[in-house]
């Protein structure tokens, strides 16, 4: 199972890391003090992404960042500093990106992006532009991310795209395009999936100041104008896919017993006709299993009376 590498010398550091690592991360983790023993780590683990100190004592001029990015691990640069200068280095070496240390919520938000990069790795991106220029760059862009990557050139391949990998979570397309524009596709998609499920992202290097407002009413979750900078791309997906996995959460929530965690009378009318629907029109045979838990009240009530 691949893990995460937290190379920082900063013994108190660490110590807030750990503490909202065992809470936070959905990952296995490993701590580094220094260069050297990052290297050491390196060399017998298996590591998807490092979240790495730019200055240690050891490597005080980056060179760990350099060493990680060069043997393939994605790689989120923690630096105390900021500068123009510094930021132009790091997005030239290739890194995923840089958090400042400037308090408790910057290792938080670390630590959630983490958690945000292995849900990626499960989640196809199909990429929808003409042009092979900007459709090779966004995949970039999204590989970084650790998003597998499907592409096609206009609005009529992506449904067929979807058609075929009905798993394809997150749509990013281009407004102009042969046989299908982008709102175009957006609207035909919209017809059977909602933005509450599946994700779109839409671009344009138009100068029209009304696509924006015409692509969010048509049904896109985001609007970027092309072109532009690596990290806005980057945070508007992982923003977006935030919101959808919260909104995925409440409705698992109300959908289930506190208790139990098993689906509820909600649950059940909801379902139940999308079920005995698909049975009929798949000429298949639909059970229901009704289930009483013996004593179960009478225990709980049983101990609400102790209490």
């Amino acid at each position: 199972m691949s893990k995460l590498l937290i190379i920082e010398d900063s013994m108190v550091i660490r110590k807030i890391i750990k503490h909202l690592a065992q809470t936070e991360l959905t990952c296995q983790y490993d701590f580094a003090e220094d260069f050297a023993q990052a290297r050491q780590l390196i060399a017998n683990n298996d590591y998807f992404l490092a979240l790495a100190d730019l200055n240690l004592p050891d490597a005080p001029h980056g060179e760990a960042i350099e060493y990680t990015l060069k043997q393939g691990i994605s790689t989120v640069v923690l630096t105390a500093r900021f500068s123009e200068e510094l930021r132009d280095e790091m997005i030239n070496l290739g890194v995923l990106d840089y958090i400042y240390k400037d308090n408790r919520d910057s290792y938080l938000q670390a630590l959630k992006l983490v958690n945000q990069l292995i849900l990626n790795k499960k989640t196809k991106v199909l990429v929808v532009d003409d042009s092979r220029i900007l459709r090779n760059y966004i995949k970039a862009q999204c590989e970084k991310l650790l998003y597998p990557v499907i592409e096609v050139a206009d609005g009529i391949e992506a449904l067929a795209a979807l058609r075929e990998q009905p798993d394809i979570g997150l749509l990013i397309t281009d407004y102009n395009m042969p046989n299908m524009d982008g709102l175009k596709l957006i609207k035909q998609i919209r017809q059977t999936r909602s933005r509450d499920d599946f994700p779109i992202i839409a671009l344009s290097s138009s100068s029209d100041p009304t696509l924006s407002a015409r692509f969010i009413k048509q049904g896109a979750n985001d609007f970027l104008v092309t072109p532009f900078i690596q990290e806005e791309f980057q945070w508007r997906i992982l923003k977006t896919m935030e919101q959808i996995a919260l909104i995925q959460r409440i409705r698992d929530a109300a959908n289930r017993d506190y208790l139990t965690n098993l689906y509820n009378r909600r649950y059940f009318f909801n379902e139940g006709g999308k079920k005995y629907e698909q049975a009929l029109d798949n000429r298949t045979n639909l059970t229901v299993a009704l289930l009483d838990i013996d004593f179960f009240k009478i225990n709980l009530g049983h101990i609400d009376k102790k209490i």
